[in-house]
């Protein structure tokens, strides 16, 4: 049996919990502007850790916004660890958006955290392209997934995941699927 998680724009996206939700909610990059109820950039201890990475939280952005020259950053949070037993995979997809200004040389970074200890011990870091998709040319749309097991299987994974992308792709939504 697959259990399927979805981070998206939910209408109460003053929650930044993971849950699970209708695929509907993914809305293909329409931002609403202003936004009603903006979903939180991210946890703000990992935003401070970007801070001290040099990534200032003013470049900082989050789903759906199609700027240019900032890291998209979410915080998914779930208790993960809990969800684990007897799990044989886990996989995390995003949907994302070239955009102008260098796709082409983008990455993507995960980082693990567990409550109260806020080190962020990076679990998977790649280039977008050429390695979760062959070309990463600007107006480009794709489903990018990342295959999490081993990271589960090894214990690299606790209550909560770090995600950023830097620096000139947009997510629309983010999914985990757990068998």
């Amino acid at each position: 049996m697959a259990i399927h998680f979805e981070i998206a724009k939910a209408k109460d996206r003053r929650r930044s919990d993971f849950h699970a939700v209708d695929r509907r909610a993914a809305d293909m990059f329409n931002l609403m502007l202003p936004d009603p109820n903006p979903y939180p950039l991210a946890l703000p201890e990992f935003v401070t850790f970007l801070n001290g990475l040099g990534v200032p939280t003013a470049i900082m952005k989050t789903f759906d916004d199609q700027t240019s020259d900032r890291h998209m950053v979410a915080s998914l949070r779930h208790g993960l660890r809990g969800c684990f037993g007897g799990a044989t995979s886990l996989n995390l997809c995003f949907r994302a958006r070239a955009l102008p200004g260098g796709s082409s040389n983008d990455s993507v970074a995960i980082y693990n955290t567990d409550f109260g200890t806020y080190l962020f011990p990076v679990v998977f870091s790649s280039a977008i392209a050429p390695t979760l998709i062959a070309a990463w040319p600007t107006g480009t749309n794709a489903t990018l997934c990342i295959n999490l097991t081993s990271q589960m299987t090894g214990g690299m994974i606790g209550d909560m995941l770090q995600f950023r992308v830097q620096d000139d792709t947009a997510v629309d939504v983010i999914t985990m699927t757990l068998n």
